[in-house]
């Protein structure tokens, strides 16, 4: 597969913060196998924000000891303070056999859009070993030999599951049984989100679980890496261990009762879809009933989000809606709530 365009919204000004790691590899498709990919498709915040989040929108010279960023973050993460953590979010576009899937889909703390096999005609893809990996695995006389037997082997067993599940199909029964006959190797494509904190929970106990030649692991490593290249001081310190520093806590008279903090960043350049009304917006002081003060600070996705992470559900054999505006009303009317959790707003 590959990307029509490296930025399908253009390149546009945001007061978001704007993560140069993260910038890099968004659209960029990490591609797994024949057919297997992990891409991010968006992000909201990073090292900048978790720092933010941390202070109350200061900045670290607020500290006598004006730590740096890396083990500020560190300190956090040591002191169990994991909360500002979640201000960072990562949205991918993963395509993988069923049976890596299970163990990114089911996670309690991540949002999910899964290609339906009630809505539509399965994916005729699916995982198989390339002659090279096999060999890897191998050992002893006549290597490529048993090699090219395992591999037909593979693709014997995958044609006949596939052209069952279509015969399924062609007796008019319904999409969602025929697919029993398919393997877990077959293909599933979804959009995942998931804060930075359940990022780390999933690749821990993954490399717990999984050894390093088991293809559910590549996925597992295809989510480390963006992690880290959208957060790096962050994720650090959640998958290392850190070490509390000596920090002297402000006074309360330097920072209670202050107006809310403007941004600790300047104006950036991002591949990510923008909000222009609340571009406009960001930052600005909003008062409360006289009572309190908020401001937007951060935001991820727009109406388009919706719309594109419901439409990983259709494939063949299902007609599609056309227009944005129209297939957003119709989730909502249907209470398919699913792809209205793809948006952020903080």
């Amino acid at each position: 597969m590959e990307k029509e365009t490296e930025a399908p919204f253009g390149i546009n000004e945001t007061k978001r913060y704007v993560s140069s790691g993260g910038e890099e590899i968004l659209f960029d498709q990490d591609l797994i196998g024949d057919a297997g990919l992990v891409e991010l498709v968006d992000y909201m915040g990073g090292d900048g924000t978790v720092e933010r989040v941390a202070i109350g929108g200061y900045r670290r010279e607020i500290f006598p000891e004006k730590p740096s960023r890396f083990d500020l973050i560190g300190h956090l993460a040591a002191s169990g303070i994991y909360q500002p953590f979640s201000s960072v979010q990562l949205k991918m576009h993963v395509q993988s056999p069923i049976e890596a899937a299970l163990t990114l889909v089911y996670d309690l703390g991540v949002s999910v859009n899964e290609y339906s096999g009630r809505y539509s005609e399965m994916m005729d893809t699916s995982w198989r070993p390339s002659k090279k990996w096999i060999k890897e695995k191998l050992s002893g006389d006549q290597v490529d030999g048993r090699a090219n037997q395992i591999l037909e082997i593979f693709n014997k067993g995958r044609r006949e599951t596939f052209t069952n599940y279509r015969e399924l199909l062609g007796i008019d029964m319904a999409r969602e049984l025929a697919r029993s006959g398919l393997g877990i190797d077959n293909d599933t494509a979804y959009f995942l989100k998931m804060n930075l904190n359940t990022a780390a929970r999933i690749v821990r106990q993954g490399r717990m679980r999984f050894g390093e030649s088991d293809l559910t692991r590549d996925y597992i490593e295809s989510v480390a890496d963006i992690a880290s290249r959208v957060a790096p001081d962050s994720w650090n310190a959640l998958m290392d261990n850190p070490k509390k520093i000596e920090l002297t806590m402000p006074r309360d008279v330097d920072i209670v009762d202050n107006d809310l903090r403007p941004a600790s960043w300047d104006v950036g350049n991002t591949k990510r879809v923008i909000v222009p009304d609340l571009e406009e917006h960001m930052f600005e002081i909003s008062e409360f009933s006289g009572l309190g003060q908020f401001q937007v600070v951060d935001y991820m996705g727009d109406d388009s989000s919706f719309a594109q992470a419901a439409r990983v559900s259709y494939g063949a054999g299902t007609k599609k809606l056309s227009d944005d505006h129209d297939l957003t009303k119709s989730l909502i009317r249907d209470l398919h709530t699913s792809p209205i959790e793809m948006a952020e707003l903080a």
